[in-house]
């Protein structure tokens, strides 16, 4: 998930690169009890989200391309995280042709709706938007209004993937981007330029994984040394989630973690009204650090001139100036007299103050310039004598492309470290003659990453390119016969299936002892299948089985797996068998656990798949067990399993994350669907496994999350509650139980009025993620009875690190728990399940609208902020939480419901 660093309390900690910065405060909990108080706001009856007093409907600021295959809807407030609109009620038209829609999402102030397929820059989308049953509102109801083929802004600005925090400790730096990217070659090292000081440093490796670029180096940074990062793509590109290349960037400041020296004015220069100053390292360009316009005094020939503006990017402190400086006589100077807000350096060290500094009037020389410009098919390359400022891309209004006299279409612009690249919409000839020009916008232009703008040029003569250029890094590749794409419609997801001619097959025996082909797949013909899927961006790579074998058992060598991890870890692999699809993700496979159990290297090692159908007698404890929960078995159960065992014949269970899909049809209902097994840390009783169901395109596909081997089986509970008809919180208790999660208090009874006890929560908690149980843990507690029903579950809980005890060694199972300890559970619950929220908005802005935000401990209002983002937690009112009231066994219920349905766990 995102990347976050953590923050010192003092000011100077608090700084990243590009001005990004996260106040992350972590909860200390009490000595009266473990679980610190938090905040959100949670449901009752007739209870209002928000004031009365807005009456406005939320205003639709822009709509752009933030991804290829996703349009971002941004409204100027924040917006109901529960309601959110079916991709039915958008439209959205790409080259007058309509394009279909995966889904909608409401973060924050956006509405993020994502198309099935992914758009070039530069084609013209429209979209239309009508509100249907969960209409776009903001936090007090307001409707936003419905809108027909507004434009979507689908530039090269739009579509960059942005560094939004960057710092080195030590030999390593690590680079955080706002989108995701696939493995890069580790190859790839080479397309990285490091200086430390400006001295060229020597690399190790660069790996690339989710959002982060990983630079190991090979001599450690110490304090005060500059570091910038340059990538220039070559070969082996670093690639986007679409399998796109992204552009090049840099140089750029990386933050020294260590560095306590300040930062050192280099040197000044002024061009018409912008005066840059120039610093030896890369300045923190958050607003709060920006000086007022009266700490800088400007004169020229002695005479003052105001400054209007003050910003700061980079190393760069830019000031705008009220009148403009041309004549290279002029004598100007410019002094600094730091205030409150202050320039601080990348690790919050603040600049000092000066006077009288000349500022150097610029020349035509100091311009960057055109050096050379060239041709290939439909891509015009101007090479410039600087490196650009990839930020500052002109309109492709502004370029003018004629072929043997004829103006040319323009699609894009984008810029690339010392290249400006221009794509046209048609090919030219080798033998045409080329010419370009450019005209120079007033207030936003082509310009280097010293500020300095590229002046206006006219009919400049492009030559035609033999070569094809540095290239992308891909090939072609020769497609392999023996696999084929799933149709989308039995997994929804992209799964590549493969033959079994890349498999041996012979006969073993099943777990269940019955003999069954296993295919042991050829090593040399599985990486030709996963270089194949990494290069086709498939999610899943499955050896295709049919349904009639009797159970499918395929056996895959673990250093083919191993040498795979690096290119592309977040591939999964596995098979499919019939309407079930068995996978494991590379990055999850503990290598190294396997290698130790086994004794064995991964060359002689083999992680075995196998999923087998149960028979009556051998399912007889897993159907017994949901019979006696008043549940009813939907599909018979089925048992998956995987292995790894060396070539001695030595073999161990692998206890790993995996992925379980079922293609159902429209036979069953999505909100009637479980997941279950059987758990054998608690005598056996029936336990879910996290379930999404998700449904398209007339298709629906039961996911599931299950970690080591076991049998399940899709039901669900017939459990019926005396006492809940009619609450508020009825249709979430009973989804609950539907899936074996919330129990009754007494007989028939589930009491939703009543306070609910820590051991109900961590009862209701540990089920809601499917934790095993663990007896041990909570023998830690000396009030907590291991015969007590609860005791396993407040271990698991325990381990898991979502509920404590407390310092005299108790639990206090009956104590009741307050709403803003729920809250904090909550916290720790998403991160425990990989979701570290990111807020939208400053944690103060969360607790505003609450007259007793007072009573909200300090150390827990940062869980109960992300609580609230996520939408797990509302207010108890329309302007109180309620920190310090117990929370009823409804709302603990609510709140679970909303975060399993957040984190896609039902």
């Amino acid at each position: 998930m995102r990347f976050k660093q953590g923050i010192a309390a003092s000011v100077a900690a608090l700084l990243m690169i590009q001005g990004a910065w996260t106040v992350p405060v972590l909860a200390k909990e009490s000595t009266t009890s473990i679980e610190s108080i938090a905040t959100t706001k949670d449901t009752i009856k007739g209870a209002v989200t928000t004031s009365a007093a807005d009456t406005s409907a939320p205003v639709l600021e822009s709509i752009f391309m933030a991804k290829t295959n996703m349009v971002e809807l941004r409204y100027n407030e924040q917006l109901d995280p529960s309601s959110i609109p079916s991709k039915d009620d958008f439209k959205i038209i790409v080259n007058n042709e309509e394009r279909p829609l995966v889904a909608a999402v409401v973060v924050g102030k956006n509405v993020q709706v994502y198309l099935e397929s992914g758009v070039a820059i530069g084609q013209v989308i429209k979209v239309t938007y009508y509100p249907g049953s969960k209409p776009i509102k903001d936090l007090s109801g307001n409707r936003a209004p419905a809108f027909s083929n507004r434009d979507v802004s689908n530039t090269v600005e739009d579509f960059m993937n942005k560094i939004t925090s960057s710092s080195v400790t030590g030999k390593v730096i690590q680079m955080t981007f706002s989108d995701e990217m696939l493995p890069m070659d580790n190859r790839g090292v080479s397309q990285f330029t490091v200086t430390v000081d400006g001295n060229t440093a020597r690399l190790k490796e660069a790996l690339v994984s989710g959002f982060n670029i990983v630079i190991n180096l090979e001599q450690e940074v110490t304090d005060g040394q500059v570091i910038k990062v340059q990538y220039k793509p070559g070969s082996y590109p670093i690639r986007d989630r679409n399998n796109a290349p992204i552009i090049g960037f840099g140089p750029v400041f990386v933050r020294n973690s260590v560095d306590t020296k300040p930062p050192i004015l280099e040197s000044s220069r002024v061009g018409g009204t912008k005066l840059t100053l120039f610093y030896n390292e890369g300045l923190n360009e958050h607003e709060l650090f920006l000086p007022m316009k009266s700490h800088y005094s400007v004169l020229v020939n002695e005479k003052a001139v105001f400054v209007n503006k003050v910003e700061v990017k980079s190393n760069m402190v830019i000031l705008t100036l009220a009148s403009s400086v041309s004549n290279l006589a002029d004598r100007v100077t410019v002094s600094y007299v730091p205030g409150p807000k202050r320039i601080v350096d990348l690790n919050g060290n603040p600049a000092a103050g000066f006077s009288l500094v000349d500022a150097g009037v610029v020349k035509d020389s100091d311009l960057p310039y055109v050096d050379k410009a060239t041709y290939r098919d439909n891509i015009i390359t101007l090479d410039m004598s600087r490196s650009m400022d990839y930020g500052s891309v002109p309109s492709k209004n502004y370029f003018n492309v004629k072929a043997n006299n004829r103006t040319q279409a323009i699609s894009n612009v984008q810029v690339n470290n010392t290249q400006v690249i221009i794509t046209l919409t048609q090919n030219m000839d080798w033998n045409q003659t080329v010419v370009i020009s450019y005209s120079a916008p007033g207030s936003k232009g082509l310009m280097d990453t010293t500020g300095n703008k590229v002046k206006s040029f006219s009919n400049q003569k492009v030559e035609y390119s033999s070569s094809s250029g540095s290239g992308s890094g891909s090939s072609s590749g020769a497609v392999l016969d023996y696999v084929h794409d799933a149709d989308w419609q039995d997994f929804l997801q992209d799964v590549l299936l493969v033959d079994t001619v890349v498999a041996s097959k012979l006969t073993d025996r099943s777990i269940s002892g019955q003999y069954v082909n296993r295919y042991n797949i050829n090593s040399d013909d599985w990486t030709k299948v996963l270089d194949y899927a990494t290069k086709e961006s498939s999610e899943v790579v499955a050896l295709d089985l049919s349904a009639d074998e009797k159970a499918a058992m395929v056996a895959i060598n673990l250093k083919t797996l191993e040498d795979m991890v690096r290119k592309n870890g977040d591939l999964k692999v596995g098979v499919r068998y019939g309407d079930w699809l068995y996978s494991i993700k590379l990055n999850d496979i503990p290598f190294n656990d396997i290698r130790r159990q086994l004794l064995s290297a991964s060359n002689s090692t083999t992680l075995l798949f196998q999923i087998e159908r149960q028979s009556s007698r051998d399912a007889s404890g897993l159907m017994n067990g949901i019979r006696m929960v008043n549940g009813t078995t939907l599909v018979e159960p089925v048992m998956f399993n995987l292995t790894a065992y060396a070539g001695s014949g030595k073999e161990t269970t692998v206890t790993a994350k995996t992925h379980i899909s079922y293609q159902t049809g429209r036979s069953i209902s999505g909100s009637d669907i479980a997941v279950v097994r059987q758990n054998p840390t608690i005598n056996s009783k029936i336990a879910y496994v996290p379930t999404h169901v998700k449904s398209q395109s007339g298709s629906q596909v039961v996911n599931s999350v299950l970690t080591g081997s076991s049998a399940i089986a899709l039901a669900r509970s017939s459990q019926y509650f005396t006492d809940i008809s009619g609450h508020w919180g009825m249709n979430d208790i009973q989804a609950l139980s539907g899936r074996f999660i919330a129990d009754a208090l007494t007989g028939s009874r589930f009491e939703p009025n009543k306070s609910i006890t820590r051991a109900d929560f961590a009862v209701l908690i540990a089920k809601g993620i499917g934790l095993d149980g663990d007896l041990d843990a909570s023998k830690r507690f000396k009030d907590v009875s291991a015969s007590s029903t609860a005791a396993p579950y407040i271990g698991a809980a325990v381990k898991a690190g979502i509920i404590s005890g407390h310092a005299d060694g108790t639990f206090k199972p009956n104590s009741l728990i307050t709403r803003e300890q729920i809250a904090l559970m909550m916290n720790r619950t998403l991160i425990h399940t990989g979701n570290n929220i990111q807020l939208s908005r400053p944690v103060s802005q969360w607790m505003a609208s609450f007259t007793d935000r007072n009573k909200i401990s300090t150390s827990s209002q940062d869980a109960v902020a992300k609580s609230m983002e996520a939408g797990i937690i509302q207010g108890l009112t329309n302007n109180t939480f309620g920190p310090r009231q117990n929370a009823t066994r409804a709302q603990a219920v609510v709140m679970v419901k909303r975060l399993l349905e957040y984190v896609e766990y039902m």
